[in-house]
């Protein structure tokens, strides 16, 4: 949603703020943080980026409050920002914001990624760029910092940071603490989905969304979380507003109260529920008119001000105070919370370094249900890790058992019945064994370090008999489903050896005919050699074959990211899949051996996704609406997939409101996409 919107949405509810001033329940609870952070860029909404920036530290330091201020590249090169920085008292934290612009990236000696928006994740996100133009951005941003501050900042953010870089930024300058956002599926065209919901936790080196699980693979750098979701509505929405609305950033755009601000915050800042710590971040970025801080963001700092009992950190003692308690790997974390918006429902989450899985329990129904279930496989791989993300969207997802927005009909309901009298009887843990204990009045859910215990009448569904990434097993009445560590493809995804003689797409997108012309001429040939050889092509002609399919082998690759993609696909109702006959020959990847998409090699969908595929160069070529209509009328098509690789990015080419058939995006991640005609 663009800012400005978002701004008028605020209108009312900042006249609500102070005709009524809400208050928040102060209980003290030790270890119990809340972290300001401002993120500040110069944007389209900023008319005087220090006078914005003034009108927002001041409203933190009338409170005396301590905050983190993480600083653009284009902000560290504005006079008045700078300026008004070193004036700042020292209670204040300064770090780095990384968002790439065109001055950055050119300061850089880095060819920067036009697009249509500056937003875009080609564009702004270091992922957008190679391995060593990471590099040079991050090392030209962090000594402007150092010339400017005199230091290295310990703290650094954006909505997304890849795993490559944060490695880096880690051995090279010292950098302990960064923000990212907390999960969402679909809000701004970022995907952020299977994380630690809302909470912090330390990074894998080969893929930021994954809690490390040994000191091995760890970055010990800590992911903070910007914009912490409703643990009910923040996964499914209740509404036609993204899911990621609900969340202490955007509420008060899709209309809700403030005091559902004060509700969320106080949920995840206060420690409950025997975990070891309550941590949320809080903030605005700094490129809003000046006034705005004045409304909502002055009331978000009163309401943390009034919280005797919480710690205000910034991000650089956070991490410390973090690091210090958690030397190894992050901790297991419960979240249990009643719907803020009062419909009797309560989502419950647990996550450690091994898993994360999500519940709600509906109060009036007597209905649990376990809507999210994924283990965190430590060899899987973010698929921005080496290769360049050239996509408007940012896609960063992890694999799912139980998924009920990407697949509902993976959903499980478990006939436990209703809750017992008193919290501590529903809840408990032992500290100890890191054992969390949920009790309901018909069956008892014990989470483990690396698996889930239930006991009760419970069947598993086929789902999870069928995933093989699970080992279901059942004794007496215990049901007990423990994790496979690693996934069932490897970091280098599958490697195919195939014999790939083809016409490249480049000569028949110009010469549509050419595959039949291609096809006469060796008839012709082969007629020209029957003609001379006579009855030795009897054996000339296998030799020969042999020979050309001996020389066009070609070594192919599905990555981790595209085989899960193909696994939806393998659970779909049976139809035929319409796909693409089309390669790219100039396009640059950064894998060892080539996509297969890429190479124009689509038999791989058929025999993972077990779908028998139409592969077409019409469909290819289609210039209309009509005639993508066509093709799948004559493909008797029930799917199209789409391969999505670095350079090589397949296509809708028509928004799907255009075309006739009915088409329902439902899979896509970052390297594929499929449609289903409804």
């Amino acid at each position: 949603m663009d800012k400005s919107l978002r701004l008028l949405k605020f209108l009312p509810v900042l006249i609500i703020f102070f005709l009524f001033p809400l208050k928040i329940s102060a209980d003290f609870e030790e270890n119990s943080f809340i972290t300001i952070v401002n993120p500040v860029r110069i944007s389209h909404t900023t008319k005087n980026p220090k006078e914005s920036l003034l009108a927002e530290y001041n409203e933190v330091k009338k409170r005396s409050l301590p905050a983190t201020w993480l600083l653009t590249y284009d902000a560290l090169k504005n006079k008045g920002i700078v300026e008004l920085t070193k004036s700042m008292d020292s209670k204040q934290e300064f770090g780095i914001f990384l968002e790439v612009s065109p001055d950055f990236a050119q300061a850089s000696s880095v060819s920067y990624n036009l697009a249509d928006s500056w937003h875009r994740a080609a564009s702004i996100f270091l992922s957008g760029y190679t391995q060593e133009d990471r590099i040079k951005l991050i090392n030209k941003v962090m000594e402007d910092f150092k010339s400017l501050f005199g230091y290295y900042p310990k703290s650094v953010g954006s909505w997304w940071t890849d795993a490559f870089s944060l490695k880096y930024l880690e051995e090279k300058y010292g950098v302990i603490a960064n923000l990212s956002v907390s999960d969402q599926f679909s809000l701004d065209e970022y995907r952020v989905w299977g994380t630690y919901w809302s909470t912090p936790y330390y990074p894998s080196k080969i893929n930021a969304s994954l809690p490390a699980k040994d000191l091995e693979e760890k970055i010990d750098i800590l992911m903070l979380r910007w914009a912490a979701r409703d643990p009910v509505n923040g996964y499914e929405s209740p509404t036609e507003a993204s899911s990621g609305m609900y969340s202490l950033q955007d509420f008060a755009s899709i209309g809700l109260p403030f005091s559902y601000f004060e509700k969320l915050l106080s949920f995840y800042a206060l420690r409950k529920d025997n975990n070891q710590f309550g941590h949320v971040t809080i903030g605005f970025e700094g490129d809003m008119p000046s006034n705005f801080y004045s409304g909502h963001y002055a009331q978000m700092l009163e309401t943390v001000s009034n919280l005797n009992h919480i710690k205000i950190l910034t991000m650089r003692d956070f991490a410390n105070w973090y690091k210090n308690e958690f030397k190894g790997i992050s901790p297991p974390q419960i979240i249990i919370a009643d719907d803020f918006l009062d419909t009797g429902k309560k989502g419950i989450w647990f996550q450690n370094p091994n898993y994360r899985i999500g519940l709600l329990y509906d109060s009036k129904k007597k209905r649990l249900t376990v809507n999210d279930f994924r283990i965190y496989h430590k060899d899987f791989e973010e698929p921005f890790l080496k290769a360049v993300n050239r996509q408007n969207g940012l896609f960063i997802s992890l694999p799912y058992v139980i998924d009920s927005i990407i697949k509902p009909d993976t959903k499980w309901v478990l006939p436990c019945g209703d809750l017992p009298a008193g919290r501590q009887d529903f809840v408990s843990s032992n500290k100890e064994k890191e054992v969390f204990l949920l009790n309901f009045k018909s069956c008892q859910i014990k989470f483990l370090d690396r698996s889930v215990e239930l006991e009760g009448n419970i069947e598993p569904p086929q789902n999870l008999n069928l995933n093989s990434s699970i080992n279901v097993k059942k004794k007496n009445n215990i049901l007990s489903l423990s994790m496979e560590e690693k996934w069932i493809v490897p970091p280098e995804g599958i490697t195919l050896n195939v014999q790939n003689l083809r016409i490249p797409f480049g000569l028949k997108r110009r010469f549509p005919n050419l595959p039949g012309f291609a096809l006469v001429c060796f008839l012709i040939a082969l007629a020209l050699l029957l003609k001379v050889f006579k009855k030795k092509t009897i054996i000339f002609i296998p030799v020969l074959f042999l020979l050309i399919a001996l020389f066009f082998k070609q070594k192919l690759y599905i990555s981790q990211s595209e085989f899960e993609a193909l696994m939806f696909l393998k659970d779909m109702p049976v139809g035929n899949v319409l796909v693409l006959d089309k390669d790219c020959s100039r396009c640059v990847f950064h894998s060892e051996f080539k996509p297969a998409a890429a190479a124009g090699y689509k038999k791989y969908i058929e025999k993972y996704g077990q779908k028998k595929i139409v592969q077409s160069l019409n469909f290819s070529l289609a210039d209309s609406p009509e005639k993508i209509d066509r093709e799948i009328k004559k493909a008797r098509a029930k799917y199209i997939y789409f391969a999505k690789y670095e350079d090589y990015i397949e296509i809708l080419s028509y928004p799907p409101e255009n075309i006739s058939n009915k088409l329902k995006k439902v899979f896509e991640n970052a390297n594929a996409q499929i449609w289903q005609i409804i």
